[in-house]
């Protein structure tokens, strides 16, 4: 069947949008987009990583502090010590003992430490032997031959 030019206008096509459907589709795009939630993915840190809340504090420094650098990486889970040019750093451990020493033949760290035990995880949930006190005769074993990495060794020594 054919329409005239005048009848047409009386009858939209059946395979056009009406303005009455666009303005309707319109608004229910419009407001799935203003309501739909927003999603946390890159809300904190972006980087796949998750945000810490612990504090990273450094209580004290006796010595040159020329020849080093220390710095918080990995989202604050770690501090990372670059011996640039000293001759050897020792950090003490939770009660003042030997903790880690970084000298030119690498990284060592006491494992008679207590702190040893302490930062095997960071709910410090790992048994401390009774060997382990700060009276303890240092027994150093070697982490890193110096050489700079991350995540496995926080403490790096190279020059």
């Amino acid at each position: 069947m054919s329409l005239s030019f005048v009848e047409r206008g009386k009858f939209p096509a059946t395979d056009t949008f009406s303005l009455v459907k666009q303005r309707i589709l319109g608004a229910a795009v419009l407001a799935a987009t203003v309501l739909t939630p927003a999603q946390p993915v890159l809300a904190h840190g972006g980087n796949g990583g998750a945000a810490s809340d612990y504090r990273i504090e450094m209580t004290g420094f006796e010595g040159d502090s020329t020849g080093i650098e220390v710095r918080p990486v990995e989202l604050g889970d770690q501090m990372e010590l670059v011996r640039t040019t000293a001759d050897e750093v020792q950090i003490l451990g939770y009660e003042g003992e030997p903790y880690l020493r970084l000298e030119a033949g690498g990284v060592f760290e006491n494992v008679n430490s207590p702190a040893h035990y302490i930062n095997l995880d960071r709910f410090a949930r790992t048994p401390t032997p009774p060997t382990a006190t700060a009276t303890a005769q240092p027994n150093w074993v070697k982490l890193s031959d110096g050489t700079p990495r991350r995540p496995n060794s926080p403490l790096q020594s190279h020059e």
